[in-house]
Order: structure tokens, then sequence, then C-alpha cells
């Protein structure tokens, strides 16, 4: 397999762990708050503040890597001055 390839297959996958990720803070948040009393309420919170955090920036590195990889084969695509 070629490094083109590959590079194009793990921005995928970033970008896939990514909203994966973000998802799983989606559903921790709105199930945890609403069953979760007291201490447990703000691990929750926690534990998905950890998950957004990560899977925003894997879903950012991998859509960068993505169009970076995207520009490299095409040089003679539009620059912005």
């Amino acid at each position: 397999m070629s490094d083109r390839i590959r590079n194009r297959m793990r921005s995928a996958v970033y970008s896939m762990a990514g909203i994966y990720l973000l998802y799983l803070a989606y559903q921790l948040f709105s199930d945890g708050t609403a069953e979760g009393s007291g201490g447990d309420a703000w691990w929750i919170l926690i534990g998905a503040g950890a998950f957004v955090l990560i899977g925003g920036g894997m879903l950012i590195f991998g859509l960068y890597a993505s169009f970076k990889s995207w520009k490299e084969d095409h040089p003679n695509a539009p620059k912005k001055d």
C-alpha cells in the first residue's frame, strides 16, 4: 500500500473516531446528567468534556490531514492570496 493511500485512510479513521467520541460525549451528557446526582454528575460532565476535547481535536486533525493530502494531489488548485 502506498504512503498516499495510507495517509488518506489514517485521516479518515481520525475523522470517524472524532465524530464517534463527540457522539459518545453527547450520549454521556444527555443520559448521565438526567440520571446522575451529586458527585456523579460532576464526573459525568468531566468525562463528557474530555470526550468533546479529544473528539474535536481528532476531527479537526483528520480534516486538516485530508485537506493537506488533497492539496498535494491537486497542485493546480486555486490558492488563497
